[in-house]
């Protein structure tokens, strides 16, 4: 069986992108995690939120699996082979805004915030694909996935980061706020919501 064209030249950025992302892992982190874009440093267990824009890196949200699914795309990870939904159910149009922190123990977090419309969609998804985990892509890096095992109703989604650092990244790339803009206060940089 073969790909439509149009389908595999947006499905090969996103291949590369995960197989270059769980390439560049260190010992120690987690697959996927995105590399720090000189972000400026924030203090341990505080949270830095930024409302997302448009003018952000882009932003898909897919369902994925470990298991073979008709039709889904077969991705290299490094536990094995991922299957991924090849049409993604959020984009940026359904962010309200993300937020980024960590643990006292260098764990970071990233939280998309949904509006109503993406909350709709999240729960449609999770309610038609049980059992399944959620594979966030940034720009062309997919993050760690967040499994899921019954329907998420949440106005939210939270993704495990392997640092601070990285999820604050993460969610400037979001924001298309740059690491200069956050030099001075990096905790209160806000801009445009998405319309």
């Amino acid at each position: 069986m073969t790909l439509p064209r149009t389908f595999r030249y947006i499905l090969a950025p996103f291949c590369l992108a995960f197989l270059a992302a769980c390439q560049s892992v260190a010992p120690g982190q987690q697959a996927g995690a995105m590399a720090p874009v000189s972000a400026a440093p924030v203090q341990p267990g505080a949270a830095n939120s930024v409302q997302a824009s448009r003018q952000g890196a882009p932003v898909a949200v897919f369902v994925a699996s470990q298991l073979m699914q008709a039709g889904w795309t077969p991705v290299p990870a490094p536990t094995g082979t991922l299957y991924v939904n090849p049409k993604p159910f959020l984009n940026r149009s359904d962010l309200r805004d993300v937020k980024a922190g960590g643990t006292d123990q260098g764990q970071g977090w990233l939280v998309l915030g949904l509006n109503p419309g993406g909350q709709q969609k999240l729960v449609e998804a999770t309610t038609t694909y049980p059992n399944k985990s959620l594979a966030l892509v940034i720009g062309r890096t997919m993050m760690p996935l967040l499994p899921y095992n019954t329907t998420i109703i949440d106005d939210q989604l939270i993704f495990s980061v392997s640092t601070q650092e990285n999820a604050v990244a993460a969610a400037r790339a979001i924001a298309g706020v740059p690491a200069e803009a956050q030099a001075t206060n990096p905790s209160s940089v806000q801009t445009k919501p998405v319309d």
